[in-house]
């Protein structure tokens, strides 16, 4: 599903990125470590196709990324790790806007991430900026899922929520899994590392291991 060659990225002098080397399988969840400062976001962005100045080459599902990321975008969904939805919007107006873009039919979130929507839709008519911190990570989530990528990309969805939200995502994202989506996560806790597939560290931007 992923292969990245020997992606490097700097911002002027600052080397953030040297010369990561991994793939990612079909239907895989690869968790992503790393102090802060390590290079976890960075490389997300790069994911996403929201920065195209790096070195290196990036496949996904076969298509090079830098030079099609119109066709990428379409296959993925993103959770940045700052949140970044519209809080003066209601929670159904930033999903009816995502799958609008998309043009889904914003009804099927509940077929396709069950768990997520139960806990959300009670909340459905409030106003974004007043939801909890945990609730807001599970709109992002929502919104990420609602045209049902093939890929999906998280950066760090659980930093500051309760441990039964990180439960109930969690358990969403395995169900995903086994209908064959590709997830890519990045997490400070060592008892979701333990859930994904396998596990890539990162230390000042080196690949320090990748557990096969």
């Amino acid at each position: 599903m992923i292969e990245v060659h020997h992606i490097s990225k700097y911002f002027g002098n600052y080397h953030a990125l040297k010369d990561l080397n991994f793939s990612v399988s079909k239907g895989e969840i690869l968790g992503i470590m790393g102090a802060n400062g390590a290079g976890k976001s960075t490389l997300f962005h790069i994911l996403a196709s929201l920065d195209n100045a790096f070195e290196g080459e990036i496949y996904i599902d076969g298509i090079e990324l830098r030079k099609n990321k119109r066709k990428i975008r379409e296959k993925l969904g993103y959770v940045p790790g700052r949140f970044s939805l519209y809080t003066d919007l209601t929670v159904v107006e930033n999903l009816s806007f995502f799958a609008s873009a998309y043009g889904c039919d914003v009804k099927e979130i509940g077929n396709f991430c069950p768990e997520l929507w139960k806990s959300l839709e009670p909340f459905s008519h409030q106003l974004t900026k007043n939801l909890s911190g945990g609730m807001k990570q599970k709109l992002a989530v929502c919104c990420a899922l609602v045209h049902k990528p093939q890929l999906l990309l998280l950066d760090e969805p659980t930093t500051g929520i309760d441990p039964l939200s990180r439960h109930i995502l969690w358990q969403e994202l395995k169900s995903l899994q086994s209908k064959g989506m590709t997830i890519i996560i990045s997490t400070h806790y060592l008892e979701e590392a333990a859930i994904a597939d396998r596990i890539l560290f990162l230390h000042e931007g080196r690949q320090l291991m990748l557990d096969v």
